[in-house]
């Protein structure tokens, strides 16, 4: 991809898994009717009061998008579904599309996927989001330390081509929040090769 001074910094490849056999799969239909109040580290119930208002106040630290970095932008869009997702307490597509405003078909598919690869119980970077935004939400430094730190883990861990691929075709353009790409990939992109 082009440079635009808005790269994100991310210290890892977006695209880590490319060949991985055992992270390569597809979600399956199953998984993505997987009950939406099962496991941990997701609480049963909004982690704080307010929760919506403060995930709107989100943009204010987390951008919705990197100008002219389709791949960038759609792993903003994976961690505002996490935050939401552990913030709300819920695995409830419809809720967290509401909130971010992202397409449902894009929440379900990543909800979907962290099932299928057992991530919602297995990584301790998901406990400390949680832990995070139950102590120190105020202290978005720290959120926001603690929001990268998961959703690096968990993107590294399901993350493929394929995966990619739809993810940026069920984004659809769209940024949570609600604004949309200003910028127009060339047909067939991927996600993975670089432009």
């Amino acid at each position: 991809m082009l440079g635009t001074g808005n790269e994100m910094n991310t210290g890892f490849d977006l695209r880590a898994n490319e060949g991985d056999p055992v992270s390569s799969g597809m979600p399956s239909v199953d998984a993505a009717e997987a009950p939406t109040q099962s496991g941990r580290p997701i609480a049963v119930g909004p982690l704080f009061e307010n929760w919506q208002a403060w995930i709107a106040g989100l943009y204010d630290w987390y951008p919705p998008a990197i100008l002219g970095d389709t791949l960038g932008t759609t792993f903003l869009s994976f961690g505002a579904v996490i935050l939401s997702a552990i913030s709300a307490g819920t695995r409830n597509e419809k809720q967290i599309a509401q909130v971010t405003s992202l397409p449902i078909g894009y929440v379900k598919f990543v909800l979907a996927m962290l099932h299928e690869h057992n991530l919602w119980d297995s990584l301790e970077p998901l406990d400390d989001l949680q832990r995070t935004l139950l102590s120190q939400r105020n202290d978005l430094g720290e959120v926001k330390l603690a929001l990268e730190a998961a959703v690096e883990a968990l993107w590294n861990r399901c993350a493929t081509r394929e995966t990619v691929a739809k993810m940026i075709e069920l984004r659809a353009g769209r940024h949570f929040g609600g604004g949309m790409d200003t910028w127009v990939e060339e047909e067939g992109y991927d996600g993975w090769s670089v432009n």
